[in-house]
């Protein structure tokens, strides 16, 4: 069975995301059946990391689940299946993109602004409802993040200020995980280093973007 805690936790996130397909339904000036079409398709690839945090948990425990399937999926997560996950997810995303069935900045610009109006509905409740007081560090850079976003938004084109948020995000968190040797992001103690590889990957992409004039 799966622990009280591991359902509050699980609860939270949800709900947090929800939040955050709210905000993206209201700050964004699209119709709404393009709304909504961005909307299910960042959904779809949010159950598909799901799905593949649960792959990972699998890998990471073969043995046990050929013995005990259940009690693999019932375990909780931790940062290796989430690595496994992203890893999957992100060459999921990238084989479509290639392939021209996925169009890769509408997604970046859907999956943003919900990420981090996510990310500060969970701290905001890690700190007031479950009290975490360790929270309020996360939940000042998530408040201070979105401020920032609104501003980029008044200077820049959308994709621009997407991605430059997105990057400080993640100097911020490596900032964080350099400090206590890890930073937490929905409950997952991540490393230093997987901040590091994907901050170069976002600016490689960020820089390729303004060089080709996509962007």
């Amino acid at each position: 069975m799966v622990s009280t805690t591991a359902l509050i936790s699980i609860g939270t996130i949800i709900f947090s995301f929800m939040i955050g397909i709210l905000f993206y339904y209201l700050i964004v000036s699209d119709t709404k059946e393009i709304k909504k079409q961005r909307i299910d398709h960042a959904l779809s690839y949010l159950i598909n990391f799901v799905l593949f945090i649960w792959a990972g948990k699998i890998i990471l425990h073969i043995n046990r689940f050929i013995s005990d399937p259940f009690a693999v999926l019932a375990y909780p997560s931790d940062a290796n299946a989430f690595y496994i996950a992203t890893l999957l997810l992100s060459g999921t995303i990238a084989y479509q993109v290639m392939r021209g069935k996925l169009d890769g900045v509408s997604l970046l610009n859907t999956f943003i602004p919900i990420f981090i109006s996510a990310l500060f509905t969970y701290e905001f409740l890690q700190w007031t409802v479950h009290g975490e007081n360790q929270a309020i560090i996360q939940l000042t850079c998530s408040a201070v993040l979105l401020v920032i976003y609104f501003l980029l938004l008044e200077k820049m084109n959308v994709t621009k200020s997407n991605l430059l948020t997105i990057m400080l995000w993640i100097m911020v968190q490596a900032f964080i995980a350099i400090r206590n040797t890890y930073s937490i992001v929905f409950g997952y103690s991540i490393s230093i280093y997987f901040f590091l590889i994907l901050f170069i990957l976002v600016f490689i992409y960020f820089v390729y973007s303004i060089r080709s004039r996509s962007i």
